[in-house]
């Protein structure tokens, strides 16, 4: 009977320690994740993080949603970073910083510039920092599980000649289809929109969706470029598909789509860019922008 309520005793001991050791595990937990963000913004953005921007990393990791190679890719991809026109050099010595941990050293920044400078991606240097045992080493110590990261193809942009005739011929067949049900034709001359387009093309090679691969809604892509909302709208239509091989032939699929022809056919918008690029297997990637 002593034996039984020594085991007992036991038992409520180590359910007790349990409880009391869990929670300031779990808080030590979240200070090393929110450390980690902290080094992500001030090593990659040079700058604190603003309180919304670290409980959103943070919980996304804590929760593994992401992972740090994928949180990693948000900050040196995004719109923020891309706004700092960081030279080769800036870039790299970003990389051994965020990656590494320590500054570059001469014959490893030279190898990597020399790679930048001669037109390799910044993407394929990101992939090789990124999956580097140092790297791995860096998310032990904050409790992160680092992930892989692999380079998205390159895409290509058809010869000037082809995109141009791609994107007029998708203009004019779907305003050939706006005449036919009695509505007005879209107009061409936002500069701004037809970039955005294009910038869209580009993106839905990485991630085929609306959202663009930074987390944000493809209209984000407007007011990136210095788009203003001067219209009815704040915010964009948008049409996208890939793999058909001619402008006749995705303005069909888009009018055989009732989600895509009530676009096209909505009455209040009044302006069109079109995007079109190919990726290294020669896919064609489609967009359409409207704006009203």
């Amino acid at each position: 009977m002593k034996k039984i309520i020594k085991i007992i005793s036991l038992i409520l001991i180590i359910t007790i320690m349990f409880s009391i050791l869990m929670p300031v595990v779990a808080s030590a937990n979240t200070v090393l994740i929110r450390d980690f963000v902290t080094r992500m913004y001030v090593t990659a953005l040079g700058r604190e993080p603003d309180p919304g921007g670290l409980n959103f990393w943070s919980g996304h990791l804590q929760s593994g949603v992401l992972t740090g190679a994928q949180t990693a890719e948000h900050f040196i991809f995004s719109p923020e970073m891309a706004r700092r026109n960081l030279s080769n050099a800036q870039f790299i010595e970003i990389m051994y910083n965020t990656f590494f941990g320590r500054p570059s050293e001469s014959n490893g920044r030279n190898f990597w510039l020399n790679h930048l400078n001669n037109g390799v991606r910044r993407e394929i240097v990101f992939e090789e920092f990124v999956n580097s045992p140092e790297f791995a080493g860096i998310c032990n110590r904050y409790n992160i599980v680092r992930g892989h990261y692999v380079a998205p193809v390159a895409p290509v942009t058809p010869p000037e000649s082809e995109f141009e005739r791609f994107a007029n011929e998708v203009f004019q067949l779907t305003n050939i289809e706006r005449v036919k049900h009695g509505l007005s034709q879209f107009r061409n001359d936002n500069n701004i929109l037809n970039q955005a387009a294009m910038v869209r093309a580009e993106e839905i090679i990485r991630l085929f969706s609306h959202t663009r691969p930074d987390g944000r809604g493809h209209s984000t892509v407007y007011t990136d470029l210095g788009g203003r909302w001067t219209g009815r709208y704040i915010g964009l239509g948008e049409n996208i598909a890939h793999g058909y091989t001619t402008p006749d032939r995705v303005v069909q699929a888009w009018m055989n789509s009732p989600g895509h022809r009530a676009i096209i056919l909505m009455e209040d918008l009044t302006q069109l860019g079109v995007g079109v690029v190919r990726d290294a297997s020669g896919r064609l990637y489609w967009v359409q922008l409207f704006y009203g």
